[in-house]
């Protein structure tokens, strides 16, 4: 590949890019899970989501292209999640550039309390979407669920993850707990 100021980007002679080339069944399950996380995802998602499926689709041969359109697997949005869009896109972007968050948090029991949250990442429950991150005030880790978050501030803070305060310990502890069950 070569490219110049004012022409763009070529392919040297000799070389292709292979066609991208969709499965009925691939692109059915592409369409379902672009219409799940439109409807449970925020609303930055949702838009890069709309046009990441207009790209898919404009590849396709009209045939599979009308099929994938066809898919008879919805997510209806029903207003049942409206707290996934009020707090989703801002708790998604700190996940996204590790930045302390504070999360004004109605636990089970109905207590409120301020928690200063280090986020490791998003969870999908079936209608519910879980933030897992290093809670300051336990000094551990804990899941909040976004439907009980009251309000989501961001921080200038930043983070990075180490060995003792990381996703990937945070599924390793989760795995050890399963296994001793």
């Amino acid at each position: 590949m070569e490219g110049e100021a004012g022409s763009g980007y070529r392919l040297l002679a000799g070389y292709d890019l292979p066609p991208l080339m969709l499965t009925t069944k691939e692109s059915e399950a592409l369409i379902a899970a672009i219409r799940l996380l439109k409807t449970w995802g925020g609303e930055a998602l949702s838009q890069s989501l709309e046009s990441a499926q207009e790209k898919m689709l404009a590849i396709l041969p009209e045939a599979r292209r009308r099929q994938a359109e066809q898919t008879r697997l919805f997510a209806p949005d029903f207003g049942a999640h409206r707290y996934a869009k009020t707090h989703f896109d801002v708790i998604h972007q700190a996940v996204s550039n590790q930045q302390v968050l504070q999360l004004h948090y109605q636990d089970e029991s109905g207590q409120v309390t301020w928690r200063e949250v280090l986020p490791l990442g998003l969870f999908f429950w079936g209608e519910r979407w879980l933030l897992v991150a290093w809670c300051e005030l336990r000094n551990d880790y804990r899941n909040f669920r976004l439907d009980r978050c009251l309000e989501v501030r961001r921080t200038k803070r930043r983070f990075s993850e180490c060995a003792d305060r990381s996703l990937s310990d945070f599924l390793r502890k989760v795995r050890c707990e399963v296994r001793e069950k």
